[in-house]
């Protein structure tokens, strides 16, 4: 008999065991390839297959207001597809933003890559001038001028061709250098050098604390983006003569 109830107590080990397997095995899941999409200056349309067993959500990161990136079918239950539309991008440089897939506590990502508009063999930056127009917000577009407002050289830039650059605060004359990569939009100031030493009037400390977080640009003809705060708020500059 006790023979009989070790058997039994063994054959039901082994049943729960299989069914904690089964349970395990069909737990949630979510599986996207998250291979870079890489995509033409002209843009198109892009497919990100989903296959999940519950209900999921996408989301589109990094792409700023104007780019005119779009996401569709952004959320579903069991299997689907995410509709990725990409704008033609005219600029110098190259633009990235990331599809972020989620379903519970899962969570895969998709680059999308962009190759620039114009193709630039040297710096496009070399020997331009700037003057700030404001700061925007990436997603609400909301421009913050910076005070003072009626002075001619307040918050302006000139690149020289030598990856240096000089300009003005709110009050005083700045000086530097800066890392610039065309290929992939990056952009560091790695330095500077306030050649004057008065204190910051206005909004001056603002300027500086936000251009010295910056991390990548975009350039057209009329204008240059300085992005901070991974894209989500940038320098706007107009084409100015110093």
């Amino acid at each position: 008999m006790k023979t009989n109830i070790l058997q039994l107590t063994a054959v039901l080990l082994i049943l729960a065991g299989s069914f904690s397997s089964c349970e395990n095995r069909e737990g949630l899941f979510l599986t996207v390839d998250e291979t870079p999409v890489s995509v033409t200056a002209k843009g198109g349309t892009y497919f990100i297959t989903v296959n999940c067993n519950s209900e999921w959500t996408a989301v589109l990161e990094g792409a700023v207001h104007d780019w005119g990136y779009t996401l569709t079918n952004v959320s579903g239950a069991n299997d689907g597809v995410v509709t990725v539309g990409v704008a033609e991008n005219t600029d110098f440089t190259p633009r990235s933003a990331t599809v972020i897939i989620t379903s519970g506590s899962l969570v895969k990502t998709v680059a999308i890559n962009q190759s620039a508009g114009q193709i630039a063999d040297s710096n496009p930056l070399d020997s331009t001038e700037w003057k700030l127009s404001g700061i925007v917000d990436a997603q609400t577009v909301n421009l913050q001028e910076l005070e003072p407002k009626g002075y001619n050289k307040c918050y302006t830039f000139r690149f020289k061709s030598n990856s240096t650059y000089v300009g003005y605060s709110s009050f005083n004359y700045l000086g530097g250098s800066y890392i610039y990569n065309y290929e992939t939009g990056d952009f560091n100031f790695i330095g500077y050098i306030t050649l004057t030493e008065a204190g910051e009037t206005h909004d001056g400390k603002i300027y500086l604390a936000a251009l010295f977080k910056v991390q990548s640009f975009s350039l057209k003809e009329d204008e240059l983006r300085l992005y901070y705060d991974s894209k989500k708020k940038y320098l706007l500059y107009k084409p100015y003569e110093l």
